[in-house]
């Protein structure tokens, strides 16, 4: 199993019992020193890496992502590079906040953008129409939901989030 984007480890503690061994990218230099830390207290085995996605071609069968693909400097890329790191059938699972539906929301989004959220947020892009992307880039989706949640009202450009599995879909 692969987490890309794991950040501070966060998710560790919650994989299921028969994941063993866990392969968590994470490219920020602090986030990867908390996650080294946050993997050696649990019962996995997690090789912590700095970034790509170092692994053959068909090996891997599910690929994780958690509020990654908003900072992304080429998500569409890393779409692409997933599914050529997917077996087949392998999946996608990923909780993502994503552009919002209304255009006013969406306008609200693309605002925060351009008032340099990015930079404030390490690189997160509020308006990134993550899905759209994710499609575009060879997968199907088996599974998507939508919903809202706003921890605080500064937060609120980040509360349209969907979480979902996609399959890779395009030729080999």
């Amino acid at each position: 199993m692969v987490e890309i984007g794991c950040g501070v480890g966060n998710l560790f503690p919650y994989y299921p019992d028969d994941v063993t061994h866990l392969l968590a990218i994470e490219p920020e230099p602090r986030y990867r020193a908390a996650a080294l830390e946050a993997a050696r207290t649990v019962r996995i085995a997690i090789e912590v890496s700095p970034g790509g996605l170092p692994l053959e071609s068909n090996s891997a069968d599910f690929v994780v992502s958690c509020n990654t693909f908003c900072t992304l400097t080429d998500p569409a890329g890393m779409a692409r590079e997933i599914g050529r790191a997917l077996r087949p059938g392998g999946e996608l699972r990923l909780l993502e906040h994503v552009a919002a539906r209304s255009a006013v929301a969406r306008g609200a989004q693309r605002t925060v953008d351009a008032l340099g959220w990015p930079r404030l947020l390490n690189g997160c892009h509020a308006a990134r129409r993550t899905c759209e992307v994710i499609e575009d880039s060879g997968f199907e989706f088996v599974s998507l939901h939508r919903f809202t949640y706003m921890r605080k009202l500064l937060l609120a450009p980040l509360a349209p989030h969907v979480i979902g599995t996609a399959r890779w879909t395009a030729d080999r």
